[in-house]
């Protein structure tokens, strides 16, 4: 009894006590079964009697051997080759994959010969060289070759052999029914999706006649370029294409990267200048390692420049020095980025003050995510930054004019004191985010007390004299022990689904440390609710896709440390598929290669000091975790 699993598929079975010399037919009964494989309803069976044709012959059984004479070694059976199916589903217009079967050891040959050709003989079966072993162990077993050199839509059989080890081979020479090879695989033409304005990127339908991997780009509508072109593009995208894709449409962006779309899904910019005309140049990776001809799309145009748009203005926690911030702007148009530094204290500018006012700064942006740096700043000063977005023309560079409706503003940051620095940066341990708590990780570098606070990301940053004094405020006394070392404390009493910042200020026999240092946002776990949203009237939103970026919203069941790190990383709360599909990009996106995963630990030895973001699919989500390689 076999349980069949699901339809089409194929069962090798060994059947025993059978009479030698004899002629057998193959009789097989089928009926429902149920979960565990058991007859559901013997009365619900059917009888299928194989009859005797070549497909399922009716058959004997071997002569028995005569027993050898004393001293003397068995006589071998007769050397057989069958050649058992030729695969439907061929992968390749250029080659067919067979499954043949033996009942003696040696090495088995095979053949792919045009319909219309002579008979191939023994010795030119073994010339073609497409060859697989056969050991005792594997007598009767389908074992698979793989023959090349096929030409599309064509006629052909295969002609199999068994050459023994004392150098004869298996007859006569098995052979297949005739078969035809698939036409080479094409991409259709990609239609603009129609209904979808076209601005920074556009939706295009593809068909592809065969599995692989689409790869396209848009590019000048006289570029022409072929698959080689094509496939060099280091901002091209990429899409698998399954067996269920073929001969199908299949929506996809163009104008957005692989690397952006991982990492920011549906919300990533696009790259496509407005007012421009393209086409989009597309091949396809087969299977085999070999490219189907590049074809183009009909040319469009985009539209006209969109409104200009600073999504996010974030300050990065650990570039924060004396007189240096590193900052992150998300935009929707090249440009300038205007922007002034004030007191957390006085109101934000709006658009046309800060056009005018005298302490303004400019830099040129690009378009999406940017990193930069502010210099000269003041040591020991709390800011908020406050940004403005002015388009440039798309085509000549040459200021538009056109400005964003609104300033963007940041939290409010600190620079690191000129006094040396006696306070560690408060941060929060992976992986310990609850509903209503977290971990905190807080340190000093001298005797004292270290008061600490965690605080809605909203109240403005305490002075070290009213941390001290807060009535919600706890403390701990640094022991020579603990100088240096990482202090865990508790965080309890927190609101659920709320973005709060832990703030610490070290007391010392001369008084207190000059600045109050915080840690990066974090966001407290919030209970699903089908019937709305959980958080309370005036609490946070839950984060950008510039906060999960730098990581500042981590997955609450993924433990990495340690952070910051020098040679590896330990992983904890992933999958072994996860693990097995996890990319590391730099500030700017770009990709890194990776070492395999060994356990649980990611060598990362190979990376210079720098912030890192590692991209993990967890719980069939992409989440991107922070790494500070020291």
């Amino acid at each position: 009894t076999v349980f069949v699993s699901e339809a089409g598929g194929r069962k090798d079975i060994a059947v025993g006590g059978l009479m030698p010399n004899r002629p057998y037919s193959i009789l097989v009964k089928l009926w429902p079964a149920g979960a565990e494989g058991t007859p559901q309803d013997p009365s619900g069976s059917r009888i299928y009697f194989a009859p005797g044709d070549a497909e399922y012959p009716n058959f004997r059984t071997q002569r028995a051997p005569e027993p050898p004479d004393e001293g003397e070694e068995p006589t071998p059976p007769t050397a057989i080759v069958k050649i058992n199916y030729i695969e439907d589903n061929h992968y390749s217009h250029k080659r067919v994959r067979v499954g043949v079967s033996a009942n003696r050891v040696g090495v088995l040959y095979a053949k792919a010969v045009q319909a219309s050709a002579t008979a191939s003989t023994a010795a030119d079966i073994v010339a073609a060289d497409h060859k697989i072993t056969v050991s005792a162990a594997q007598y009767g077993l389908d074992r698979q070759i793989v023959i090349e050199g096929l030409s599309p839509e064509a006629e052909y059989k295969v002609y199999a052999v068994l050459k023994l080890a004392d150098g004869n081979y298996s007859q006569p020479v098995a052979i297949s029914n005739k078969f035809t090879t698939i036409a080479r695989p094409v991409v259709a033409k990609p239609r603009l999706k129609s209904g979808i304005s076209v601005s920074d990127k556009a939706t295009f339908i593809f068909r592809s006649s065969q599995k692989g991997t689409l790869i396209f780009f848009p590019g000048p509508e006289s570029a022409a370029l072929n698959a080689g072109q094509i496939v060099g593009k280091t901002d091209k995208t990429t899409i698998s294409l399954g067996t269920n894709q073929v001969n199908q449409d299949v929506e996809a962006v163009v104008g957005v990267t692989s690397v952006d779309r991982f990492l920011f899904g549906e919300s990533a910019r696009g790259s496509l200048n407005p007012n421009t005309a393209y086409k989009v140049y597309a091949t396809l990776l087969l299977p085999d390692g070999s490219y189907t001809d590049a074809i183009s799309s009909d040319s469009f145009t985009t539209d006209g420049s969109p409104t200009p748009v600073l999504s996010d203005l974030l300050i990065n926690g650990f570039k924060i020095e004396k007189t240096l911030v590193h900052a992150l702007a998300l935009t929707n148009r090249r440009g300038k980025l205007w922007y002034v530094l004030l007191p957390p204290d006085v109101a934000a500018p709006d658009v046309e003050s800060l056009k005018n006012h005298d302490q303004k700064r400019e830099l040129p942006i690009g378009l999406g995510y940017l990193a930069f740096a502010i210099p000269s700043l003041n040591p020991g000063r709390t800011y908020r930054l406050h940004a403005l977005l002015q388009a440039v023309d798309a085509v000549s560079d040459a200021e538009d004019g056109v400005f964003a409706n609104s300033v963007v503003s940041s939290d409010p940051f600190s620079t690191l004191p000129s006094t040396p620095i006696s306070l560690r940066l408060p941060r929060i341990k992976s992986g310990s985010i609850g509903k209503n708590g977290a971990t905190g990780i807080l340190g000093s570098y001298q005797l004292g007390k270290v008061f600490y606070l965690a605080l809605p990301r909203d109240v403005s940053i305490p002075s070290p004299g009213d941390l001290g004094n807060h009535s919600q405020r706890e403390e701990i006394d640094i022991s020579e022990e603990q100088i240096g070392e990482d202090i865990q404390v508790d965080l309890t009493n927190l609101k659920e689904g709320v973005s709060y910042r832990l703030h610490a200020a070290l007391q010392t026999e001369d008084g207190f440390y000059p600045t109050v240092l915080s840690s990066e946002v974090f966001t407290t776990i919030s209970t699903p609710d089908v019937g709305g949203d959980k958080r309370e009237e005036g609490t946070e939103k839950a984060p950008t896709v510039a906060e999960t970026l730098l990581g500042l919203h981590l997955a609450p069941d993924v433990r990495i440390y340690p952070n910051p790190f020098s040679d590896a990383v330990n992983l904890e709360g992933l999958a072994r598929t996860s693990l097995d599909k996890l990319s590391l990009c730099d500030l700017l996106g770009r990709q890194i290669p990776l070492n395999k995963v060994k356990g649980t630990r990611l060598e990362l030895s190979h990376l210079p000091p720098g912030i890192y973001f590692l991209n993990v699919l967890h719980h069939g989500e992409f989440r991107c975790l922070r790494l500070i390689k020291e």
